[in-house]
C-alpha cells in the first residue's frame, strides 16, 4: 500500500510510476511485501520541508532520521511509525547485512500474521535534491533510488548517529543498492557515509 503524492505546482523530474517502481523494488529487496506495507512518499516544496524540519525539532518527534540542527529545508526527511515493533528492534540491534534485515522483516510477518505493516512516511524536497545533483554532477533520476534507499533504512530502524551505526548503515545501503542496480542500470553509491578522520558524521 504505497501512497505517492506531490504538493508541487510543477511536474516532478521523474514520473510517479518510476517512484512506485523503485519503492516496490527496494521493499522487495528488504524482504517486505509492498502490498502488505503502508508507506507514504511525499514530494514537497522548500517551505513545507522547512516547516517539517522545524516541527520535528520543536516537538522532538520520533523520526527515523534526525533532522538538521537548523530549520532549513533538507533533501529527505523520514518519519517512522513509533508503533512498528520490528523497526524498534532494529534500532536497538541494527542489522549488519541485507540478509539479516530480510530475516527480521520476515520474522515480523511470522509473529504478527499478515496485517498491513505501517512503516511511516518519507518527505522529499525536489528543489534541494536538484541543487545537490547539480553540485555532485548526477541526475535526479540517478539520485532518487539512493535517497529512497536511505529513507527506507531509517524507517526500518537504522541511523547514523555514531561511527559504528553509520558504518552499518553504509554497508546496508550499499547492499540494498547493489540488489536493485540490475533494475536501475546504474552503479549507485550509498547516501549514508562516515569518515575515520574525525567524529563528524556526514548526516542527511
Amino acid at each position: 500500500m504505497l501512497d505517492v503524492t506531490s504538493s508541487l505546482r510543477h511536474r516532478l523530474p521523474v514520473s510517479m510510476a518510476m517512484v512506485r517502481q523503485l519503492c516496490g523494488e527496494l521493499q522487495a529487496a528488504l524482504g517486505l511485501q509492498p502490498r502488505r506495507v503502508a508507506l507514504g512518499v511525499h514530494f514537497v516544496g522548500e517551505t513545507r520541508m522547512k516547516a517539517l524540519v522545524a516541527q520535528a525539532q520543536s516537538h522532538e518527534l520520533a523520526s527515523a532520521q534526525p533532522p538538521p540542527r537548523s530549520a532549513r529545508p533538507t533533501d529527505i526527511l523520514a518519519f517512522g511509525n513509533p508503533m512498528d515493533v520490528a523497526a524498534d528492534g532494529l534500532h536497538k540491534h541494527p542489522a549488519s547485512s541485507l540478509e539479516e534485515m530480510k530475516k527480521c522483516n520476515l520474522a515480523w510477518k511470522s509473529a504478527y500474521g499478515d496485517p498491513v505493516r505501517d512503516i511511516g512516511e518519507l518527505f522529499l524536497c525536489p528543489a534541494v535534491i536538484e541543487r545537490d545533483c547539480l553540485k555532485d554532477q548526477v541526475t535526479f533520476e540517478g539520485r532518487l533510488p539512493v535517497l529512497l534507499a536511505h529513507g527506507l533504512c531509517h524507517l526500518l530502524g537504522h541511523d547514523h548517529d555514531t561511527m559504528r551505526t553509520s558504518a552499518q548503515m553504509f554497508q546496508l545501503e550499499q547492499q540494498l543498492l547493489q540488489a536493485v542496480s540490475p533494475h536501475t542500470g546504474k552503479l549507485l553509491q550509498p547516501l549514508a557515509r562516515y569518515t575515520n578522520e574525525s567524529d563528524q558524521l556526514a548526516k542527511h
